[in-house]
């Protein structure tokens, strides 16, 4: 995860936010400190879902995009693929669910 990155988007916010209430745009602050966590949580969350998504192709030599795409025009409407995993022993064992289509 890149920390830089979640600071250097917050420390921007707050910038913004900043010149915002100087201008007399707002009058109080957007950004609280739930606010701030969220941001963060949501981002590791994301970043830990690409690693495992980069993961589960690198050993599967599926293409998760591209496979998406697949099944999404056959069914003529978005397919959502639903990532999860569970440690056993030492290796990750994945599961793709794919909502609207009776795979699993």
């Amino acid at each position: 995860m890149r920390e830089a990155d979640i600071e250097f988007f917050l420390e921007n916010l707050a910038w913004t936010e900043r010149d915002m209430m100087e201008s007399g745009n707002i009058r109080e602050p957007l950004l609280g400190t739930e606010d701030r966590y969220y941001i963060i949580q949501r981002y590791t969350d994301l970043f830990e879902i690409e690693k495992e998504e980069q993961t589960f192709e690198l050993l599967t030599r599926i293409d998760v995009d591209e496979h998406k795409w697949y099944l999404s025009e056959q069914k003529q409407k978005e397919v959502t693929l639903y990532l999860m995993n569970s440690l056993t022993g030492q290796h990750l064992l994945y599961i793709w669910i794919l909502c609207c289509i009776n795979i699993i």
